[in-house]
């Protein structure tokens, strides 16, 4: 499963997805294959493939570009993180 990561936080380094994690995750369950993407750019050219999206922040207008996502993550708090 192809798993599209876009969480970086300039000031708070404990909320920035690192390497480190998605190794750990790749070792978990084998299956997966994680992109962290460290800009929208780089998440938006992932997301054709995404079938997992971990995100802050999803926008309605890139679902149109993601065909075979089913499944968005978040570890925003509210219901504010789908604009």
């Amino acid at each position: 499963m192809q798993v599209a990561v876009y969480v970086t936080h300039e000031q708070v380094p404990g909320w920035d997805f690192q390497a480190r994690h998605a190794v750990a995750l790749e070792q978990l369950i084998p299956s997966l294959s994680v992109c962290i993407c460290r800009d929208a750019p780089t998440f938006l050219a992932a997301l054709p493939e995404a079938e997992l999206a971990i995100v802050w922040r999803f926008r309605q207008e890139w679902l149109a570009q993601a065909p075979k996502l089913r499944l968005v993550v978040t570890p925003a708090a509210g219901r504010d993180y789908f604009s």
